[in-house]
């Protein structure tokens, strides 16, 4: 009797650890598209796991040795996991109830892009709303042209003897805003002569920009001659830039991957494929609660050899405009309400630089969709586009 418990022990380790891995899955295959909710208790069930799994195989060992760090491990691990639970639920207590929704219902914002991570859907119309609790945050409707790029409504017509290229983020993109009140948008209507595209989108960075223009074909995407380009940066492109673990954890793990080897810049592919050992720890990190509750970022701070990092980026983005385009008139805007920490590093470079910081106070209420979402409204950016038209029309008479 004892010798046949003996032989099967192992075969139902075996079977208990198979039936919970298959519970485990059919779980996880039900969260893991619910959101953030989801996602974390996918992340929690795949920790019990393992913590089950090493006390049934650590304490059925007949070495006391082994038996003795088993039951360190998962008391440490226990309480750690217990801990991270309790911080779970206070951030969703404290957090209010966000509701996004898109028309038509089937309809995707995003698809995967080797090039930029990811791009838009071209040739797609989606009317987005974006909820929390009872407050609205905004009601817009985005059209995209084949190119993915943003529909500008003001540049209907084909008169148009100059282009300005637009790079950035959401906010350059115009999340929140209809079509026509982009900063691009407006930028064409106050600069009749421009055509404004709009290479911009929701989550983007420095690398975006960069990986656009080191596109051998991005002239055929511009139709006229002549023109300019127009960086709109904020401080938070550092960190996009350099993949931070906010970042890579909320969107950013297929994101372009450059970086510096012996004053050279250099694209490996993705956060996610490049540094697979720093994005992997990231991961991991990344999903504690405890770590979002107290929002602990990795690295710690921005330091200096990130900056000039983000200024390289920048300076091979003019040199890649410069030899596509045939002039100079490359441009980064500070936004408002943003630090000028990079501006001394750009000055040194010779990037031209348009400080718009102070144009107005970015988190008054008139200006911005706050308690929850810190985009621009649509009055915002016409001021900033406004003021763009005008210092372009004495910069490029």
């Amino acid at each position: 009797m004892t010798r046949y418990s003996l032989i099967n022990k192992p075969f139902r380790l075996l079977l208990i650890t198979i039936s919970v891995v298959v519970i485990v899955e059919i779980i996880s295959g039900i969260f893991h598209h619910a959101g953030y909710e989801g996602r974390q208790i996918v992340f929690y069930l795949r920790c019990l796991e393992l913590i089950v799994f090493t006390g049934l195989w650590g304490f059925s060992s007949q070495k006391e040795w082994l038996k003795n760090i088993t039951l360190s491990f998962v008391s440490l691990a226990s309480i750690l996991f217990l801990v991270d639970v309790i911080f779970f639920i206070l951030i969703i207590i404290h957090t209010p109830n966000k509701i996004a929704k898109v028309s038509p219902p089937t309809a995707t914002f995003i698809k995967p892009d080797k090039d930029l991570g990811y791009v838009p859907n071209a040739d797609t119309t989606i009317n987005a709303v974006l909820k929390f609790d009872t407050l609205t945050a905004y009601n817009a409707h985005y059209t995209f042209d084949k190119f993915s790029r943003r529909f500008n409504p003001f540049d209907t017509s084909k008169n148009k003897s100059r282009f300005a290229m637009l790079f950035g983020c959401s906010i350059t993109f115009g999340e929140g805003l209809n079509d026509s009140e982009t900063i691009p948008a407006r930028f064409a209507q106050f600069s009749p002569d421009y055509h404004a595209y709009n290479f911009a989108y929701g989550g983007y960075g420095t690398q975006q920009m960069l990986a656009n223009l080191q596109k051998p074909d991005i002239k055929n995407a511009i139709s006229e001659k002549n023109g300019a380009a127009f960086y709109i940066f904020i401080n938070p492109h550092i960190n996009r830039a350099i993949g931070d673990m906010e970042t890579y954890d909320a969107w950013g793990a297929y994101m372009p991957y450059y970086y510096e080897h012996e004053d050279t810049l250099i694209r490996k592919g993705n956060f996610k494929t490049g540094r697979w050992l720093i994005s992997g720890i990231y991961t991991i990190l990344g999903r504690s609660s405890f770590i979002k509750y107290f929002k602990i970022n990795f690295p710690f701070q921005i330091k200096d050899r990130h900056y000039k990092l983000v200024t390289e980026m920048i300076k091979e983005s003019y040199n890649q405009y410069v030899s596509k385009f045939g002039n100079n008139n490359f441009y980064v805007i500070i936004f408002p309400g943003e630090k000028l920490d990079i501006v001394p590093y750009l000055q040194k470079q010779g990037i031209k630089v348009l400080d718009y910081s102070k144009l107005f106070e970015r988190w008054n209420l008139k200006y911005c969709y706050l308690p929850y979402d810190n985009h621009p409204r649509a009055i915002a950016d016409k001021i900033l586009a406004q003021k763009l038209s005008a210092d372009i029309k004495k910069l490029l008479p």
